[in-house]
């Protein structure tokens, strides 16, 4: 499967399903919270992560 695909096939279609739970679910504001320092640390993680492996792959 190549990225095209899997961006039509699978991402899309799930990020759909996602919007729409979310347009029907009436989240609090400390849920809303949550979800934004949960989406922000893992955005930092894996900007962490991918900065390391361009480090020991640019040092090979």
């Amino acid at each position: 499967m190549n990225t095209e695909s899997l961006r039509n096939e699978v991402l899309v279609p799930a990020v759909a399903k996602t919007l729409d739970i979310a347009a029907k679910a009436k989240p609090t504001k400390e849920e809303i919270i949550t979800t934004a320092k949960i989406t922000a640390a893992v955005t930092v993680a894996t900007a962490v992560v991918s900065l390391a492996v361009q480090a020991v792959l640019r040092n090979r």
